[in-house]
């Protein structure tokens, strides 16, 4: 009787939950990605579609863009090479610039890593 009764919440719950729209253009974003892979030799999508790989030097930066309900942007840098704090700092803003300019700005970001030296 207790997994009767167990399966009927579950059928509950299914019904109750809506899907969630996204009030971020998602088409959008993957017009931004696809743009970015054209104009740049060393870009190209991940598997997933969705993520722009890109070979610079020995470094690979991972990026992923968009959202549903949150809108974000994630940089990944990966590389054997070694940083100070103000090359590390640098190459922030860079890529802040480069990548995410419309949610951060990149001055401001600037501004508070000069101050924190």
């Amino acid at each position: 009787m207790k997994y009767f009764t167990l399966i009927i919440v579950f059928l509950c719950l299914n019904i109750l939950a809506e899907p969630e729209e996204c009030i971020f253009d998602q088409d959008d974003q993957k017009e931004f990605n696809n743009n970015y892979v054209a104009l740049h030799k060393s870009a190209r999508l991940d598997k997933d579609g969705i993520t722009i790989v890109i070979k610079r030097d020995k470094e690979t930066i991972r990026v992923n863009r968009g959202g549903c309900v949150h809108f974000g942007v994630t940089i990944v840098s990966q590389t054997s090479s070694k940083y100070t704090e103000a090359q590390l700092f640098t190459k922030a803003i860079k890529l802040v610039k480069e990548f995410g300019s419309e949610l951060i700005d990149y001055k401001d970001l600037a501004n508070t890593l000069s101050n924190k030296k």
